[in-house]
């Protein structure tokens, strides 16, 4: 199949950019800088916090809008041009917290740069440290009182806690957005919120048509991502949902530098 000249790639990070260190590999550096000599706009798109965004975007010394928050926040890398800022609404937001409070999952609230937890968890230590993320104990059932709209809720608990989960979510289907990435996890955001929209306010930017954009991803934030792009390209490893929304499933995982073989392939046109 024959697709149009790509003009803008957005490449989503954990699990599609990163390896399993959490680094771009340096081959995949080089041809990210080969295919932006060429004239192609290429930028990240991540249900990360833009501190966290923040490193990769200078590292490969992007200049363009950075996609973070699932398509919450995007600006540029000195945040000078903010294209898209949209929280949840705070009384809707408040009310879901409490609910999942009560019902004692572990819910991470992201307010700007930070996020909120009740209590401390090893896991919390280390996710703070990784993704480079600051983040606040309020204590037991306490999130709820927070007082500043937030950019995205998490909650993690077991897979079928979670599945319930997902089911309550569906009284506020009007007011927020729910991706499922993993079986242990949900993000919750404003309904009008994805890393589609987000994606489509670049293009009407950078005055690019949408069949000119090649997305690639790898979970369940990036489907709306890859369906509004011209050319949707799902990794090896992608989460089986995505994969039924890709117009392609490349045959190699991000270990294998998955996103440089994309690259290669369908945006400099390389025989591999």
């Amino acid at each position: 199949m024959l697709y149009e000249e790509i003009k803008l790639v957005a490449i989503d990070l954990d699990g599609t950019l990163l390896n399993d260190k959490r680094q771009i590999p340096i081959e995949t550096i080089q041809i990210i800088q080969k295919v932006i000599e060429q004239g192609v706009i290429v930028t990240l798109s991540s249900g990360r916090s833009f501190c966290s965004v923040l490193p990769y975007a200078r590292q490969l010394n992007l200049k363009v809008p950075l996609i973070t928050h699932c398509g919450a926040y995007v600006t540029d890398v000195r945040e000078e041009n903010i294209i898209i800022k949209k929280k949840m609404d705070l009384a809707t937001a408040q009310k879901i917290i409490s609910v999942f409070e009560g019902e004692g999952f572990y819910i991470k609230v992201y307010c700007n740069e930070m996020f909120f937890v009740q209590h401390e968890t090893p896991k919390t230590i280390e996710f703070s440290r990784n993704f480079g993320v600051p983040y606040t104990v309020v204590g037991k059932g306490q999130l709820h009182t927070l007082t500043e709209a937030p950019f995205r809720i998490v909650l993690q608990d077991e897979p079928e806690r979670i599945q319930n989960a997902r089911r309550q979510l569906g009284q506020w289907k009007d007011r927020v957005t729910v991706f499922q990435d993993t079986a242990r996890g949900l993000e919750i955001l404003d309904a009008n919120v994805s890393k589609g929209i987000a994606l489509g306010a670049l293009c009407q930017k950078f005055d690019i048509p949408t069949s000119r954009v090649l997305a690639i991803g790898n979970e369940g934030n990036d489907i709306e991502m890859l369906r509004r792009a011209g050319l949707g390209i799902a990794m090896g490893n992608a989460w089986a949902e995505l994969k039924d929304y890709a117009d392609i499933v490349i045959p190699k995982s991000n270990l294998q530098r998955g996103v440089e073989y994309a690259l290669r392939k369908y945006v400099l046109k390389e025989n591999l």
